[in-house]
Order: C-alpha cells, then sequence, then structure tokens
C-alpha cells in the first residue's frame, strides 16, 4: 500500500526527505508522480503567493505546485 500524503515535513532546506528517496525508488517509472513536501511554514499561509515567498526564503526554492500547497494546507 502506497499513501499519498506529505506525511512529516521539514523546517528548512529543500533536499528531500528519505521517505522521498524510497518512494522514488518503489515507484521507479511512476516515480516522478512523487514530489517533495512544503516545508512546515507554508502550511501556516493565507495564500500560495505567500507560500511561495516563505519557501523561497527557507529553501531557496519556489513549491511546485499550487496543488502541494493547498492538499498540504488543508492538514492545519
Amino acid at each position: 500500500m502506497v499513501i499519498d500524503i506529505s506525511i512529516g515535513l521539514h523546517d528548512k532546506g529543500s533536499e528531500a526527505r528519505v521517505c522521498d528517496y524510497a518512494a522514488w525508488e518503489l515507484l521507479k517509472a511512476r516515480g516522478s508522480t512523487t514530489f517533495p513536501s512544503p516545508v512546515r511554514s507554508c502550511l501556516y499561509t493565507e495564500s500560495y503567493t505567500e507560500a511561495c515567498n516563505v519557501s523561497e526564503k527557507l529553501t531557496g526554492k519556489r513549491p511546485h505546485s499550487k496543488f502541494i500547497i493547498f492538499l498540504t494546507s488543508s492538514a492545519r
């Protein structure tokens, strides 16, 4: 069974988590359907623009998509 939800978020840095690497290895050709979760601070933003700014400040990268920001924000 594979669960498609972010479990465990990091607070800074853009390095993928160990579980992300494991999922990519397990899924092989379908690994591109897995993406790193945003930093925890993105959960507390009010908009995608704000989430992008927070992510860029903490990781040097913008979030991958609006989908992941809104998906993880629903976990608040």
